[in-house]
C-alpha cells in the first residue's frame, strides 16, 4: 500500500478529471484543501484513512461534474447525493442505512453496486432493502446493478426493478427466503446478459428457469448459490450463453447436459465442486474453447488424466486445465 505525506500532494487540481487513489493511506480531510471544478471520477479502491476515523471529511464537497464514484469498504463515504445528480457510476461506497434513500437523487445511475450492513439483522435488512427499493424506482437508466448482504437478500425479481428492462448485468450476493427457488424466467430482467448469484442457497434446480433467459450470455453460479445434488441442462437452453462458471457448489454431485444445450458456449470453468466425481458430455458441447477445473474431487482428478474415463469428453477443447491447487 502506497502512503502520501501532505508534502506531495500537487496543490492546483482545478482542471483534474480522474482521481485515482487506489490502495492509498490517504488524509482523511483530503477534499477540504482542494478544489475540484471539473473532476469526473474518484477511485478510492482499496484506499484507508491515515487516521482513526471511519469517514473521510468531505465539507459540503459540491462537484456538479462528478459521474463516477468508487468507494472504498474500509471507511464511509458521506457525499452530498441530492447535489451530484450527474453521478453514473456508484461502486462499493458505504452508506449509513439512514442515507440509502438519498442515492434516489442520482437518477442518471447506470451502475450501482451496494452492500447492505453486515451487523443489521434480518429485520433491519428488510428496512434497508425497502429503502434500496424506493432508489431503484427512481433510476430508469440502470445498466448494472451489484446488491450484497452475509444475511437474508430479500430479492423479488423484476417486481423490485422497476427500471428491469434496461438492467444487462445482475450480481445478487445472500440468503434467499428458506426453500426459495427461481420460480419463473419473469423473476429476472429480460435483456440481462450476465447473471451471478452468491450463496443464494437455492434448494431446487435453477438451470430449467436460467436457460429460457435469451441473451444471458454470462452465468455465475458461486459459493453456496444451489444446495441440490443435481443440474440438468435441457435442448435448446442456454442458446446465447458463451461463459459458465460453477463455484463451491458443495452437494453437486451429478450434472446433465442434454443434446443441443449450450449451443455456443466457450469457456466454462468448474471450481471447487468436491462432490461431482464425474464430468458431463462435454463432447456435445463442440465450440468449447477452453476449460478449467479447479480443487476437482479424487474420482474427477483421475478420470480426468490419460485413460481415464472422462478423456473422451474433454479431446476437442483446445485448451484444458486442472489444478488441485490454486490457478494464477
Amino acid at each position: 500500500m502506497t502512503t502520501f505525506t501532505r508534502r506531495q500532494w500537487p496543490k492546483v487540481l482545478i482542471h483534474l478529471r480522474y482521481l485515482g487513489l487506489k490502495g492509498c493511506s490517504i488524509p482523511q480531510d483530503i477534499f477540504k484543501k482542494f478544489s475540484f471544478y471539473n473532476l469526473q471520477t474518484i477511485d478510492l479502491n482499496g484506499s484507508v484513512l491515515d487516521t482513526e476515523e471511519e469517514t473521510l471529511d468531505l465539507c459540503d464537497l459540491v462537484i456538479p461534474t462528478l459521474k463516477h464514484v468508487y468507494g472504498s469498504l474500509f471507511f464511509q463515504l458521506p457525499l452530498n447525493w441530492d447535489k451530484h445528480t450527474n453521478l453514473q457510476t456508484i461502486v462499493d461506497v458505504l452508506i449509513h442505512i439512514e442515507s440509502v434513500v438519498e442515492l434516489g437523487f442520482c437518477t442518471n445511475l447506470r451502475t450501482l453496486v451496494i452492500s447492505i450492513d453486515t451487523d443489521l439483522d434480518n429485520e433491519r435488512v428488510i428496512i434497508e432493502w425497502q429503502n434500496i427499493k424506493s432508489v431503484l424506482i427512481r433510476t430508469e437508466h440502470l445498466v448494472y446493478l451489484s446488491i450484497g448482504t452475509m444475511r437474508l437478500l430479500p430479492f423479488g425479481g423484476t417486481k423490485d426493478l422497476p427500471c428491469h428492462g434496461k438492467i444487462q448485468k445482475l450480481i445478487l450476493n445472500g440468503v434467499w427466503e428458506r426453500n426459495i427457488c427461481v420460480p419463473s424466467v419473469e423473476m429476472f430482467p429480460t435483456n440481462l446478459t450476465k447473471l451471478k448469484l452468491t450463496r443464494s442457497k437455492l434448494q431446487e434446480d435453477p438451470m430449467p428457469i436460467l436457460e429460457r433467459l435469451q441473451s444471458l450470455r454470462i452465468l455465475y453460479l458461486d459459493y453456496s448459490s444451489y444446495m441440490g445434488t443435481e443440474l440438468i441442462c435441457l435442448t435448446g437452453g442456454f442458446r446465447n450463453l458463451e461463459i459458465l462458471k460453477l463455484l463451491r457448489l458443495p452437494n453437486l454431485h451429478h450434472w446433465d447436459i442434454k443434446d443441443g444445450a449450450m449451443p455456443i458456449l466457450r469457456h466454462l470453468k468448474i471450481y471447487d465442486c468436491g462432490k461431482l466425481n464425474v464430468l458431463p458430455e462435454l463432447q456435445k458441447v463442440r465450440t468449447l474453447q477452453e476449460l478449467t477445473v479447479y480443487y476437482p474431487s479424487h474420482e474427477l482428478w483421475e478420470g480426468m488424466q490419460m485413460e481415464g474415463e472422462d478423456v473422451h469428453k474433454i479431446k476437442h477443447i483446445p485448451s484444458v486445465r486442472i489444478s488441485r491447487g490454486y490457478l494464477p
